[in-house]
């Protein structure tokens, strides 16, 4: 991964959608912000355990590759922000990695700062995807070929964390159409709390220690 606090935005101006207004990076600031206070009350009764504060966890996940510049920010303004927020680590990976017109993003620190900075992330994403359509929240977490998470091992344990959360869970795994070799589960709702909910459920397995 690179470090992209760096990496300066193609542009700032909200990504391949027609007759969007630009969004600057001070707007991007503003909104994680908002975001993740809102988040901390909405999330208070399933994600502030004790045990959640301490447990370790590392998440690699997919973002949209037009949408990544304007995440960053200028001078990485913008996700140096969603750091300071959440206390989690985060980078992307290099422009030229991108696969399927997708970025690979790490984050790192303890379950609560990865939860919420995943939800910032994916929130924002939404916020600019929805503008104009139905689009719903989503999340792509990126597993190691062959894994099996603890709540999505069979068709009921998926079929009652889709029921608990909100969220539709569907798994792609790797193969020789794929062109990749890790398994991916793509997490959506109209909402990304309910996104993160699932997310949280999740990543709370020791796979992603």
């Amino acid at each position: 991964m690179g470090d992209e606090d760096q990496e300066p935005p193609s542009s700032q101006a909200s990504p391949t959608r027609q007759g969007r207004a630009e969004v600057s990076t001070d707007v991007v600031v503003e909104k994680a912000a908002l975001l993740f206070d809102a988040f901390v009350t909405e999330s208070a009764e399933w994600l502030e355990s004790q045990e959640d504060a301490v447990e370790e966890r590392v998440v690699e996940t997919l973002i949209p590759q037009e949408c990544v510049p304007w995440l960053i920010g200028k001078a990485g303004a913008g996700v140096n922000k969603v750091k300071h927020l959440s206390g989690a680590g985060i980078s992307f990976d290099k422009p030229e990695a991108a696969v399927n017109q997708e970025r690979r993003c790490r984050l790192a620190g303890s379950l609560v700062g990865v939860v919420r900075a995943l939800h910032v992330l994916v929130a924002l994403v939404h916020g600019l995807q929805q503008e104009g359509s139905e689009e719903p929240a989503r999340l792509r977490l990126v597993l190691a070929s062959g894994s099996v998470v603890p709540g999505l091992e069979s068709t009921e344990a998926t079929a009652e964390l889709e029921a608990s959360t909100g969220a539709k869970v569907t798994s792609e795994q790797a193969g020789e159409q794929a062109h990749y070799s890790s398994q991916r589960i793509t997490l959506t709702a109209a909402e990304p709390l309910a996104v993160s909910k699932a997310a949280h459920a999740i990543i709370r397995s020791p796979q992603f220690v």
